[in-house]
């Protein structure tokens, strides 16, 4: 019987951490797209915009896409989109 109930256990954690990691998955693009284009001028000072934020924690990949960098004064890009 204890196997059996450690065996349970087991499967619950291990189902547990699974679904956090999906949820995490999922979120962390909106999320990070969020940051960048609502909190990003108050963090560096410069007018930021991305379209579109893909973040793939299976293998660390991040990419943005059209991703837009105001100078200081708001009128010129500093950085431009590839």
């Amino acid at each position: 019987m204890k196997i059996r109930k450690s065996i349970k256990i087991s499967l619950w954690v291990v189902l547990s951490i699974a679904l956090l990691f999906a949820i995490v998955a999922a979120l962390a693009s909106p999320i990070a797209k969020h940051v960048i284009n609502k909190r990003g001028e108050d963090l560096l000072g410069r007018q930021l915009h991305a379209e579109q934020v893909k973040i793939n924690l299976y293998n660390g990949d991040i990419s943005i896409s059209n991703f837009h960098c105001k100078e200081a004064d708001g009128e010129k890009s500093s950085i431009t989109p590839l």
